[in-house]
This record gives structure tokens, sequence and C-alpha cells, in this order.
């Protein structure tokens, strides 16, 4: 306010010093001096309020930077929290795994009851496991000593063809031979280890209807070979393999 009457009394001032140096007509003068006065005196407050304005502006815009920045800094510091964090679930599923890995094993059963191969797989699926298929060959080595053991128990006896099913068919193409889980496998290949390999001959789908893997026990080898039977054969036990958790309390 103080500012605005200094301005208007320079102005005032300012008028009448030009009509005595100029003789102009006072009157004349003084009749426009209010209009201007009063234009003079706006503009500088417009041009105050306009700075002030600016000032407001500015101020506001730097704390948004600011706030910004500061936003920034916290999004920064959640996305490297969230990246380590990430590694560590990444090295515990490693770990996680390699413990499954080491706590995994099986064990191995006969059926409890003679049957057709199918009967038999049901059999096993009952007990929690199936045919044995997974441990057949160099994947079970560790323990094909334990799984002849337990087939000769049901193969070496008075009848020449009992024997024990294993999951190992040829259904899905003639001549083809495939674990149940679908992995094909070569039981002729001697090179790698395997609880037995198929007997002299064998497979030879006599009559043209075997085409279910059964492990028999030669008398004249002492030994355990693979031959192809009869799905429908009822006088054999299936051999079963069952996962367990050797970490288990």
């Amino acid at each position: 306010m103080k500012s605005l009457v200094l301005c208007c009394v320079f102005v005032n001032c300012f008028v009448m010093s030009l009509c005595v140096n100029q003789a102009v007509d006072v009157n004349t003068v003084i009749e426009t001096v209010p209009a201007q006065n009063e234009y003079l005196c706006k503009k500088r407050s417009w041009n105050q309020q306009f700075d002030d304005l600016k000032k407001l502006i500015n101020n506001m815009i730097q704390d948004m930077q600011t706030t910004n920045s500061k936003h920034v800094k916290d999004i920064q510091k959640c996305t490297d929290e969230l990246n380590q964090s990430n590694k560590m679930v990444a090295g515990l599923k490693i770990e996680i795994t390699n413990l499954n890995t080491k706590c995994e094993g099986y064990k191995y059963q006969a059926t409890p009851n003679k049957g057709t191969f199918e009967a038999s797989r049901k059999e096993c699926m009952d007990m929690g496991g199936d045919l044995i298929q997974d441990n057949f060959g160099p994947d079970g080595a560790q323990d094909h000593e334990e799984i002849r053991q337990l087939a000769i128990q049901y193969t070496n006896t008075d009848r020449q063809w009992d024997g024990v099913w294993i999951g190992y068919t040829n259904h899905s193409s003639e001549g083809t031979w495939r674990y149940l889980n679908g992995k094909s496998y070569d039981a002729h290949n001697r090179g790698q280890a395997a609880v037995a390999y198929w007997g002299p001959g064998e497979p030879n789908n006599a009559g043209g209807d075997q085409h279910c893997g059964i492990l028999l026990y030669d008398v004249d080898s002492d030994f355990l070979v693979l031959d192809d039977g009869r799905c429908y054969d009822t006088n054999n036990h299936g051999l079963c393999e069952i996962k367990t958790n050797k970490c288990s309390l």
C-alpha cells in the first residue's frame, strides 16, 4: 500500500513539473492525470503480483522436483531389494532341488498276488509306485543287486515260466520297446548297466501276442533274463519300484 501511494505522488509531481516547463494548460493535463495515474499504479501492482506468482510457481516446481527425486530414489531402492530377494529365492530353489535329489530314493517290492500285466501294475500303483522302469537300466545301477535278489525270490521256482512283470512293453509299436513312462530303452545293449538283458533269441513275439516284459530265471546260466510275455498271463507277480524320502523323520 505504501508503494502504491508513493507511486501516485511521484506521478502527480511529474505532471506538475511538465506543465510548468512546457507551458501546457494545467487544467487539461490534470484532467488526464487521474486515468494515467491509476493505470500506472495498477500496472506496477500487476507486475508485482506477476512476479510473486512466478516465484510461487518456481517454488512449487522445485518442491515437485525434490519430491520426484526422492520417489525415484525410493523406487530404485525397492527395485534393488526386490532383485536381491529374487536372487535369494532362486538360490533357495536350487538348494531345495539338490536336497530333494539327495533325499529321493526307492524301495522295491513284489505284488502280493499273481496276475496279468495290467493287474500287477494296478497293485504296484495301489502300493504307491509302479512296475519297475526308472531303475531297471543305468539310472538304478546302485540298486540292481537288491532288485535281482528280490526278483529271484519270485522266479526261481519249480515252475519254469514263473516270472515278474516289469514296466517295459511294445504296445505302442511292434518291435519298439519302451518303458511305461514313454522312454525308449534297448535291453540288448550289454554295454550299459541293467538288472537283466534280453535272453537268447528274445524278444521273439511267439504266437504274435507277446508284448509285455517279464523277468525269468535262467537255470542254466543261474541268472535273470528278460523275455517278452503274453500280457494276459496270470502266473506272474509284478516287480514294483516305490519312491521314498530318505530324509523324512
